[in-house]
């Protein structure tokens, strides 16, 4: 198996670098490489470090505006869209609405056969008996999907997160929710 084949698809999905948000200050996060390791652990790449990789565990580092702009992708069909803090200034004083402009930082690099698999894996986290997340949405009027996760934070407690978005068949809107220290997802 290609080493770099985690980091790579990380870095397709937009981690281990800056969303582009405007006016925002941001974190790229770590995308683990055998570079990477190499040249700041000073070790080699072993296979425990792809199965890291893909469990989003060890030395990945992701934030949450990276987690909800992914999720946002996965909700609207496979398009990144630059987030921006402002969707448009209202008319006033003389003055028109101003609308900001949405702009396109990517796609998702799924086929829509695997894009459809994975909202529909979303929508079974929070609606299916078994889901990780059910239990929070009980009684909701609207379907959610979503995913619970875990951060390590050694030596305390991990930190707890879920993306999501909603409603799950018509997606309106795209969160991001991390609970420092909260325990497992």
């Amino acid at each position: 198996m290609d080493p770099n084949f985690f980091p790579d698809t990380a870095r397709q999905f937009g981690l281990g670098q800056p969303t582009g948000a405007v006016a925002v200050v941001e974190s790229p996060g770590t995308v683990p490489s055998p570079e990477w390791k190499l040249a700041v652990r000073g070790e080699g790449w072993v296979r425990g470090d792809a199965v890291n990789m893909g469990i989003g565990q060890g030395d990945v580092q992701v934030t949450p505006l990276q987690m909800a702009t992914i999720i946002a992708a996965v909700a609207n069909g496979g398009t990144f869209y630059r987030p921006t803090l402002i969707d448009r200034i209202g008319a006033g004083g003389g003055a028109p609405e101003e609308p900001f402009t949405v702009q396109i930082n990517g796609e998702l690099p799924l086929s829509p056969e695997n894009l459809a698999i994975m909202q529909d894996s979303l929508r079974k986290v929070a609606n299916d008996a078994s889901g990780t997340a059910t239990h929070q949405f009980v009684g909701l009027p609207i379907q959610v999907a979503g995913k619970t996760g875990t951060a390590e934070a050694p030596p305390r407690s991990s930190h707890a997160w879920f993306i999501g978005y909603a409603p799950a068949t018509q997606p309106e809107i795209a969160i991001a929710v991390i609970l420092e220290h909260g325990g497992e997802g």
